[in-house]
């Protein structure tokens, strides 16, 4: 008698795997520290779980599980609202070379509906819609400063 044998999805499921190793690995990462932040809050809160998350964010259950494995890939939209479900940060990010440049403030010049953006070593006129300024809009602007 010959055995039946099952179609196994094993290579393919080590190609996608392999694919996928850079965003599974982002996502493995954030579902330990989901998980951390679970049992931090429980620590404190004594019925908290993941049914109170995913009530918190609006999502099911089976979601919850789903990204507790590691293998979804989240937006940022949804990482903000564990973020925010868990009072914790789920990702950080390294200083670069302008994480530490204040943004210039906005100055509103209400008569005129424009915007004057000063920026190192520029200066960029826009219109009250957030567009660049056109040529002529800048020498209207000119002619009544």
């Amino acid at each position: 008698m010959k055995k039946k044998l099952r179609n196994s999805n094993w290579l393919k499921d080590a190609e996608y795997r392999i694919k996928n190793r850079k965003w599974l690995g982002y996502s493995s990462n954030i579902a330990r520290r989901i998980l951390a932040g679970i049992r931090d809050k429980q620590e404190t809160e004594r019925d908290f779980s993941q049914k109170t998350v995913s009530e918190k964010i609006g999502v099911s259950e089976q979601y919850i599980s789903k990204v507790a494995k590691g293998g979804e890939n989240l937006s940022l939209k949804t990482i903000a609202k564990f973020s925010e479900a868990l009072g914790m940060e789920l990702i950080e990010f390294p200083e670069y070379r302008y994480s530490k440049m204040k943004f210039p403030k906005t100055v509103p010049d209400f008569k005129r509906n424009f915007y004057t953006i000063e920026l190192p070593k520029t200066r960029r006129v826009v219109n009250s819609s957030g567009t660049h300024a056109t040529s002529e809009e800048k020498q209207q602007l000119q002619k009544v400063a």
